[in-house]
Formats: C-alpha cells, structure tokens, sequence
C-alpha cells in the first residue's frame, strides 16, 4: 500500500473523529440546557438542525472516497435515480424524526415513527445512511469509446 491512501485514511479517521466529537459535544449542550430549564423545543430547535447536520456529513464523509475516485474519470456527472429516491427519501423522512418531535412542524410523519417504534439512536444511522446515499449517489459515466472500422 502506499503512502499517500495510509496517509488519506489518516486523515479521514481524524476528521470522522472530531466530527463525533462536536456532535456528542452540541448533543451534551442541547441535552444541559433542555435538562436545567425545560425548554426542550426553544433548544431542540437550536440544537438539532446543526446536530443533524452533522451527522450526515459522517455518512457524506464515509462516501467521500466514491467521490474522488469518480472525480478523476473522464465523462460528465450522473445522478442514480433510484438509489437516490429508494433509498435517501425513506432515509430523509426516518432522519426528521427530531424535526417532528421538537418542532412539530411535519405531524403527518408522527403516526409512522410510532408505529416503527423509532426512537433518537436509530435517527442518527439514518442521516448517516442519508448523508452516505447523497454522496455515492453520483457518478461519472466515461464515454463509450469510438471504434473506427478498419479500411480493408
């Protein structure tokens, strides 16, 4: 293996690191200020787009190297569709779960977490798993090589 993929996975482990590591910190902030005035919608509301945020550039980070192996081909960008709508649209809805519960904005979606039984461990793998689908959603398809026909 060379050098430089030991020294790229480094570097990926330590940024996937200290990502955790400010979720779990806005986690604990959102879970001090929430616990000691409870205030949990004002600061779910502050809190949890960041946190959500976050998390999926996790699952963005995980696919990163789709798109940096795509990116030195040759030929234009492509979107898969249906990995796209298959599999980021159920995972964009089970992700608002937070979304739903603190600001309530989307209560039509409330009847289908209850009877998925979701609870906020299970959100966090499927922003992950969104953040993932979004990145290694596109590709780059190389053209199809012309072959002249040999003049007999």
């Amino acid at each position: 293996m060379k050098l430089k993929q030991w020294i790229k996975y480094l570097v990926y482990i330590v940024v996937i690191y200290f990502t955790l590591v400010l979720r779990a910190q806005l986690d604990a902030l959102f879970r001090f200020h929430a616990g000691q005035t409870y205030q949990f919608l004002k600061y779910g509301a502050i809190y949890w787009p960041p946190i959500t945020l976050i998390t999926m550039l996790i699952g963005a980070l995980l696919g990163m190297d789709h798109i940096l192996v795509h990116r030195k081909r040759a030929g234009k960008w492509h979107v898969n569709w249906p990995k796209l709508i298959l599999l980021g649209v159920p995972s964009l809805a089970l992700s608002l779960y937070q979304f739903v519960f603190f600001v309530g904005f989307i209560n039509a979606l409330m009847p289908l977490y209850r009877w998925l039984g979701l609870d906020g461990g299970f959100v966090a793998i499927f922003q992950m798993i969104l953040g993932y689908v979004i990145t290694t959603s596109f590709y780059k398809k190389e053209p199809a090589s012309r072959i002249e026909p040999a003049v007999v």
